[in-house]
């Protein structure tokens, strides 16, 4: 994460407030289609969750009041792909493998919401603060012809963001509002990997019947990009970790489609250095708790 707009930046990014360009996500092209009927792992429940497309519907997610809804993303996402994506355009790119007109995106219907592993930031933290750790909204900008270019993860705590002729307009204290990725033209690796290629994957590697899906952020030094999904068993299943056999019952699939399980050693809480708003200059120590049935560290399944 290389570019922010304007702002405090040495500082600001290494306690995490800042909001632009996370550019430096290298994943090699590892998904693959589905060898199995994959609708036949899953409960009658999941099974009608898909609509004509083939397109697996997630639940509802039960946001609070201090969130924003997945539409307001949309439209936050978008104005702010036409506002400042020109500044990051020589990162983005590259990346890309081509030219990006980034007035003429659209944001696709499918907005993911990453939810967060991390309980209550301090309550005296800075607001990009409370904002890096999630959770985010996942937008994804395509072309005109449908490909998609870039990948921007929206804050769900953008409640103090005003959308006003288009442009988004920043309060005085702000940070880790957005984030925006490209994707590689030509790769069945995107940000995040659909739930009907995660559930592939569970399926065809573990022929494990599954109960549910959810999409989740990692551990926020990383970018909401690479956020995993979290597959839940019916029944525990026995995967390879390290040279050792172990049970496991949650499965985790990252964007390249490797599959995952919570590493045995997951910490309560976390030690954080924070900023606070009524004295911007003074960095204090605070824990967060991590949430039941969510993970920071993640250990391979080996095939």
């Amino acid at each position: 994460m290389e570019s922010v707009i304007g702002g405090q930046v040495s500082k600001w990014r290494q306690l995490g407030l800042v909001f632009g360009l996370a550019a430096g996500l290298a994943c090699q092209d590892v998904v693959t289609s589905p060898q199995v009927d994959v609708k036949s792992y899953l409960t009658p429940e999941m099974r009608a969750q898909f609509n004509r497309r083939g397109q697996f519907i997630l639940p509802a997610v039960n946001t609070s009041s201090t969130m924003i809804t997945a539409d307001r993303a949309r439209d936050l996402a978008t104005a702010f792909c036409r506002q400042a994506g020109g500044f990051y355009r020589k990162s983005l790119e590259p990346r890309f493998g081509g030219a990006i007109d980034f007035s003429s995106l659209k944001a696709d219907d499918r907005v993911y919401f990453a939810d967060t592993p991390y309980g209550p930031a301090p309550a005296d933290a800075h607001v990009g603060f409370r904002k890096l750790y999630g959770p985010y909204y996942l937008v994804t900008m395509e072309s005109t012809n449908g490909e998609p270019v870039l990948s921007i993860a929206v804050s769900a705590y953008n409640t103090d963001l005003i959308l006003e002729n288009g442009q988004v307009k920043f309060p005085k204290y702000r940070g880790n509002d957005f984030f925006m990725v490209a994707m590689k033209r030509n790769s069945d690796v995107t940000f995040p990997l659909t739930p009907e290629k995660a559930l592939g994957r569970v399926v065809t590697l573990l022929r494990a019947h599954v109960k549910g899906v959810a999409l989740v952020l990692q551990d926020a030094r990383m970018s909401p990009q690479m956020a995993v999904w979290r597959v839940d068993l019916e029944e525990p299943t026995t995967v390879k970790v390290a040279q050792k056999m172990v049970s496991a019952q949650q499965i985790f699939v990252n964007p390249r489609g490797d599959l995952l399980v919570a590493s045995p050693s997951e910490p309560e809480r976390v030690q954080v250095n924070y900023l606070t708003v009524s004295d911007p200059g003074q960095v204090k120590q605070g824990m967060v708790p991590i949430r039941s049935g969510f993970a920071l560290h993640f250990d391979p399944v080996s095939n």
